[in-house]
């Protein structure tokens, strides 16, 4: 089985996000062939590199506070729908199996999946984060999750517990 990690970010934090990435990356790279994927270049690209787990980086936006203001919503939007193509485009060619998103600020597979772009593929998405205001935002995000992803993990009960929609991918 081949599975594409897509990151929010490319810091290594050694705390959050980005070190449970590093983790479950190698951790799945045990039986699995995995490949990283992420918006720009940085030391978690490097740390990759380190450990023989090939990394690319395709440009892609991420959701940030400021998309929520009317004009950064529609270059968000624009960006968000050819950085997908792209990334179809990857997923195609190289043969992908199961695209894994390591945030809610990575929208790309969930958009992918809606579209029923991936087909057999798998869409799953680890929760990390946990969006307060604006609400109309919580909701939307809580949405996607819902529908745009074959299994949803949250890292905590916390992140579980602020998402106001139940679903049954959620876990």
């Amino acid at each position: 089985m081949r599975v594409l990690f897509l990151n929010s970010e490319a810091e290594l934090h050694h705390n959050g996000g980005d070190k449970i990435m590093v983790l479950t990356v190698e951790a799945v790279a045990e039986d699995h062939d995995v490949e990283v994927v992420l918006p720009l270049d940085g030391p978690l690209v490097d740390a990759f590199t380190e450990r023989n787990i090939p990394c690319r980086v395709i440009p892609y936006p991420i959701v940030r506070r400021r998309t929520a203001r009317p004009w950064a919503a529609i270059i968000y939007a624009l960006q968000l729908v050819t950085s997908s193509l792209r990334i179809w485009r990857y997923v195609r060619r190289r043969g992908i199996d199961v695209v894994y998103s390591n945030s809610l600020g990575v929208v790309q597979g969930s958009v992918l999946h809606l579209l029923r772009m991936l087909r057999d593929r798998k869409h799953v998405w680890h929760i990390h984060d946990m969006i307060d205001r604006p609400r109309a935002i919580n909701r939307a995000f809580s949405w996607l999750v819902a529908h745009g992803a074959d299994t949803a993990i949250c890292v905590s009960q916390a992140a579980h517990d602020h998402l106001p929609i139940r679903a049954d991918n959620l876990q």
